[in-house]
């Protein structure tokens, strides 16, 4: 069974990226001069939800880590199996 955490990491990795490739694309656009403040805006909205996703991944990952300290810690003091 795979670890959650790896499992969230390896998604969030692969969100990242995505995410970077689609700014690159965005950035890649041919576009008209009189649109230029429309672009900046999108990219700047662009990095504004790679940051927002990144923190709620580190966020959710903490979180899985601390639940998981907390499930070692009862699992260490249960004395009967069943």
């Amino acid at each position: 069974m795979a670890n959650p955490n790896d499992q969230l990491r390896d998604e969030h990795g692969a969100l990242f990226r995505y995410m970077q490739r689609v700014r690159q694309e965005i950035a890649a656009i041919d576009r008209p001069a009189d649109e230029d403040h429309a672009f900046e805006s999108m990219g700047d909205q662009m990095d504004a939800i790679v940051k927002a996703t990144e923190a709620a991944t580190n966020t959710i990952m903490e979180a899985m880590e601390s639940a998981e300290a907390a499930n070692g810690k009862l699992r260490d003091q249960i004395t009967d199996p069943a």
